[in-house]
C-alpha cells in the first residue's frame, strides 16, 4: 500500500519557506497555551505538520 509523503523538499524555495514560516507563526498561540513540555512538543509537531501539508502538499498515490 502506498503512503503519501509530505513534499518537504519544496521548503528549499524561498517563497515556500516564507509562507511556511508565516503559517507556523500564526499558530504560535496554540503552542503557548500548553502546560508541560510533552504537550508543548506535541503541539509544535502538529503545527509544523499541518503547515507542511498546507504549504508543501503531499505526493499522490500510485495509479493501479
Amino acid at each position: 500500500m502506498y503512503t503519501p509523503r509530505l513534499k518537504v523538499w519544496k521548503l528549499r524555495e524561498p517563497n515556500v519557506r516564507q509562507e511556511f514560516a508565516q503559517v507556523v507563526a500564526e499558530s504560535k498561540p496554540e503552542v503557548l497555551e500548553t502546560d508541560n513540555v510533552e504537550s508543548k512538543w506535541n503541539a509544535m509537531k502538529e503545527v509544523w505538520k499541518k503547515a507542511a501539508e498546507q504549504v508543501c502538499g503531499c505526493t499522490k498515490g500510485l495509479l493501479n
